[in-house]
């Protein structure tokens, strides 16, 4: 979480770091992500953070709904809405059928630099 957190670090190592912090995240894990989101100086680490968080809202990942319980309330700062030939982002589809108890899920994850 320092890594992600420290704006002094370089972009791409901050979006790992937090891709790393993600993979298994806590309420408390949410909760400072959305603090540094709201005074993110970095455009690519907030852009990229914006999309993913965005995406997790809209998942349709059984795996997900509890993280997007948790953000269904967060207005996050849509000022990393920015233009996607510019800047990093995350890009996440899924589809669940409860009644074919099956799903799919497509990410992509595009560093800019």
């Amino acid at each position: 979480m320092r890594l992600y957190q420290n704006a002094e670090n370089d972009a791409e190592l901050r979006i790992h770091a937090f891709l790393a912090v993600m993979s298994c995240p806590t309420t408390d894990v949410l909760t400072k992500v959305r603090m540094m989101l709201s005074g993110e100086p970095v455009n690519q680490v907030g852009s990229f953070v914006w999309t993913y968080l965005e995406n997790i809202k809209e998942s349709a990942s059984p795996l997900k709904q509890e993280l997007a319980s948790i953000l269904d309330d967060a207005k996050l700062r849509e000022d990393f809405n920015c233009d996607v030939r510019k800047f990093s982002r995350n890009i996440e589809k899924s589809f669940f059928s409860d009644y074919l108890n099956v799903g799919a899920q497509v990410c992509n994850k595009e560093l800019s630099h």
